[in-house]
């Protein structure tokens, strides 16, 4: 009798865990279907330069200072507040985990992690949905419509932070049920903090979601309803989350300020041109929206209008309002723009209503078909909706075949009950159970198919054998061997192709590494200015934020680049016999005294491309720092204009037709020519520079022109971050005597107007006594929140970085604090006076210390809070 117990029990048991084995291999088969048959768990947009560099980074930075709570980024984008990339896991409790595990690399571990989270996420939400009232197969069908949504598998590859706080999102929900049931909170506290502190911009939806799942499911568990009870409950419950809030205020409040210390004033927002409308996309298909069927608005319109309880109503009726007002996701955006990605976060509550469609009772046939015929005249009005044109034809074969399933599951029910039961009848108004299997089986197999084509389709696959380039073992051995070799402080750049640079805007082989390149939602406005603005570097980017690498000669030299991994010739670099490393020795060190000063309003006063060699002979320091006697001494060299000419040509690829201000170019495909230069002795002229102004034809396009592989792009006016780069500026190192340039017209149709060019040879900016007073940091110095160093300034003069310019630093002369000023129109410095002084710069995160207080403030709240628990259980208990 015990065996037979025993094997019942070990029964029950596998037949328990059977659902959660057939969904892991579920998942495990389509993230090998739609992403890994193709190459790497990872893609070519933001996973390659983003999700999998920099928490490699945060791990590197760790492991060098032993600091879990760093306040600033010294190796990219030329130094940063770290909170400008806390968006990609600073505090994460998954990439935080990979700190204990260092002998994994950083790519193997996100991708295995992305996978884990997307089947936990997955197993964690049929969980959920254990305890509702959906019918067995009904509950796997409506975990399977999951773990198939477009935005699950899709951003679990590409932007992570869309989708990775899903486990504990799908915990928090558990935790809900666990609380209003139980009044139990640790579930839903834990994974309130897990997912802000995985992607605190999308937890804002979660805790949203969070709150009408709450909202919805009191009422309907709870008998006797009264506006106290609801009240205390509704403030208990927030509460919850509000210690969440708390808890992770190291995090929240230094983001905060981050995000709006790097906002643009110009940033683009949209005009709410209506105050309810139907944004199909929200909803359907892309993965940057929900990603899921017509079932998904057809099940919220049945639980609004066919609901047997009121009670019912308050979820679907909160999703529709949710998904129809603009408003709600212009505010979640953060007052940008109205996108539907940050409805992601309300899926699993999408597809609960779907199970519970899939398993509610209809009396009539024709009063089910109500929410069948409002979603196909939805999908009929939405027609003409922006970018949802090309997904009408798939909306029009999915709504027709789930509406055939529909008609075919009453009919065979209908049968069956008049086989069973021939008096009953569908007309008799009794009730009439209809289990539509088939039509979820439907939506699973549309978003299979539709999975299928739209991630083999994107072209943001990175196969296994082009990753492996990216991470070139070989490559990175090369730097670390520099780096080894010369322990001064200076910073080493990686400049090929663009897509070369492209992978690499964030990636360091090794935490000794210095770049001046950045990709992040949020950076300093100084440098980002100084780059875009005052020194007008090329952008070869569509994309805004995304500050590349150059092979810039003046901006290498000026930012200290000493060493170059570059297969071409940089004016000012010569090889070092490693691997196509060059180095420059007289490239700017990163600190210096200097009493070579120019004022900034002078300095000003010099257009392109003398503001980029100006920068090589003077430091320049605001106005009034600068004596007149300095100023009316000054000798600038400059570069010398040059006549060119592009050839006009007519062939089917390239036509270029002069006009009287410049040239007109249409081109069918990529196009290469040659620039002529003509009419000066150019034999030791090493630097080319090139400016014109662009009219792109075709504004809805990209176009770009590639001048000896530099790159400048202007985006179609229609891209979210539109870099609107209408005036194109190139500064190329060319051999001596070298008279035709390489350029590539890329496939469009623009016009290139008032044109310049000029030549000069570095040499003659180098101003090398500029740096005679250097600032000597101390040799194995491990970089945290400062750095320090000694130097020897014969005159009173200023320091100079290149660090971008931030009033959070402290500038430290002897021990002293010092002013600090903004030096070269965006960097730090300060003035020094002659003699021998140890420097300081200390770096304080604004809001870290009040967000510090603010955790501080919740672990006391939680611990008081629990202990005043246990004190009135146990005098209950008593009592």
């Amino acid at each position: 009798m015990d065996t037979f117990h025993r094997n019942s029990r070990l029964a029950n048991r596998l037949q328990r865990a059977l659902p959660y084995i057939i969904l892991t291999i579920a998942c495990i088969a389509f993230c090998w279907l739609f992403v890994l048959q193709y190459g790497i768990f990872g893609s070519k947009i933001d996973w390659i330069n983003q999700h999998s560099v920099i928490p490699d980074y945060f791990r590197k930075r760790f492991y060098e200072t032993g600091n879990l709570f760093p306040d600033y980024a010294w190796n990219i984008g030329a130094g940063q507040n770290i909170y400008h990339l806390s968006y990609y896991g600073l505090f994460s409790p998954v990439i935080l985990f990979s700190f204990a595990l260092p002998f994994i690399r950083m790519d193997y571990y996100i991708m295995g992690s992305s996978i884990l989270s997307y089947i936990i996420s997955v197993l964690l939400f049929y969980r959920f949905l254990r305890c509702k009232k959906i019918t067995g197969t009904a509950r796997f069908g409506t975990a399977l419509l999951f773990a198939l949504a477009a935005s699950m598998v899709y951003q679990s590859y590409n932007q992570l932070m869309f989708i990775n706080y899903m486990p504990f999102l799908c915990l928090s929900l558990i935790g809900t049920d666990l609380y209003l049931k139980k009044q139990k909170k640790g579930c839903l506290l834990l994974g309130t903090v897990g997912m802000i502190l995985t992607s605190f911009y999308f937890s804002i939806g979660g805790m949203l979601a969070l709150c009408l799942y709450a909202l919805s499911e009191y009422f309907l568990i709870t008998e006797q309803v009264s506006f106290i009870s609801v009240l205390k409950k509704g403030l208990c419950y927030t509460g919850i989350l509000l210690q969440g809030v708390l808890l992770c205020g190291i995090l929240l409040v230094p983001a905060a300020v981050s995000i709006f210390s790097s906002r643009q004033e110009n940033a683009a927002k949209e005009q709410l041109s209506s105050i309810i409308s139907f944004a199909p996309l929200k909803i359907l298909y892309t993965p940057y929206g929900m990603g899921l069927t017509v079932l998904a608005v057809v099940a919220i319109l049945s639980g609004i209008f066919c609901a047997a309880k009121w009670q019912e109503r308050i979820l679907p009726s909160a999703l529709a309002i949710l998904l129809s007002v603009p408003a709600i996701g212009f505010l979640l955006n953060g007052g940008l723009y109205d996108k539907q990605k940050v409805f992601i976060p309300f899926v699993p509550l999408v597809c609960l209503q779907c199970g519970r469609y899939i398993s509610i009772k209809h009396q009539r046939f024709f009063s089910g078909l109500l929410p069948w015929a409002l979603t196909g005249t939805l999908i009929y009005l939405s027609a003409k909706v922006p970018d949802f044109e090309a997904y009408i034809p798939i909306a029009w074969a999915d709504f027709s075949i789930a509406l055939l399933c529909y008609v075919l599951s009453f009919l065979a029910a209908e049968i069956r009950k008049r086989i069973n039961k021939p008096e009953q009848s569908s007309l008799s108004g009794q009730e009439n159970t209809i289990y539509m299997v088939p039509v979820l089986l439907a939506a699973c197999i549309s978003l299979f198919a539709f999975d299928k084509q739209m991630n083999s389709e994107r072209e943001r696959m990175v196969p296994t054998e082009e990753y492996k380039n990216v991470v070139d073992i070989q490559k990175n051995n090369a730097l670390k061997n520099i780096l080894e070799r010369d322990n001064s402080f200076y910073r080493m750049e990686v400049v090929s192709d663009g897509m070369t640079n492209h992978n690499n805007v964030n990636r360091l082989a090794d935490i000794r590494q210095n770049i001046t390149s950045m990709y992040s939602s949020c950076y300093n406005k100084e440098y980002w200015s100084f780059r875009k603005d005052t020194y007008a570097l090329n952008e070869p980017f569509r994309n805004n934020m995304m500050q590349s690498a150059t092979d810039n000669p003046c901006f290498l030299q000026f930012m200290g680049v000493k060493y170059l991994l570059h297969q071409g010739n940089a004016a000012g670099y010569k090889p070092t016999g490693e691997n196509n490393i060059l180095t420059n020795p007289s490239a700017a060190p990163i600190l210096y005294v200097t009493n070579q000063v120019i004022s900034e309003k002078q300095y000003k006063m010099h257009a392109f491309p003398t503001n980029q060699t100006a920068l090589l002979q003077y430091a320049v320091v605001p106005d009034g720092e600068a004596s007149e006697s300095t100023n009316a001494a000054l000798d600038i060299q400059q570069m010398e204009e040059c006549d060119i000419e592009i050839p006009e040509c007519k062939t089917p690829e390239l036509t270029i037709k002069k006009t009287s201000d410049g040239y007109e170019v249409t081109a069918k495909e990529d196009s290469k020519t040659e620039i002529i230069i003509n009419g000066v002795a150019h034999k030791e002229t090493n630097l080319f520079a090139l400016i014109f102004d662009v009219d792109n034809k075709k504004p809805d396009s990209d176009m770009h022109i590639r001048v000896n592989e530099q790159t400048n792009r202007l985006t179609a006016i229609s891209h979210e971050y539109a870099n609107q780069n209408t005036n194109f500026t190139f500064m190329i190192s060319k051999e001596t005597g070298q008279n035709n340039i390489s350029i590539e017209f890329s496939a469009g149709s623009y016009r290139i107007a008032n044109i310049k060019a000029f030549v000069g040879n570095l040499k003659s900016f180098q101003n090398l006594s500029l740096y005679q007073n250097p600032v000597d940091i101390e040799r194995g110095q491990k970089l945290d929140n400062s750095i320090a160093g000694n130097v020897t300034a014969e005159e009173t003069g200023y320091l100079i970085t290149s660090f971008p310019y931030d009033e959070n630093f402290k500038i430290y002369l002897d021990g002293k604090e010092i002013d600090s000023l903004k030096v070269n129109t965006a960097f730090m410095g300060a003035k020094i006076p002659a003699g021998k002084h140890m420097v300081q710069l200390i770096y304080h995160a604004p809001g870290k210390k009040a967000g510090l207080m603010l955790t501080l403030a919740g672990i006391v709240t939680l611990i008081a809070v629990s202990a005043l628990q246990n004190i009135f259980r146990k005098r209950k208990y008593q009592v």
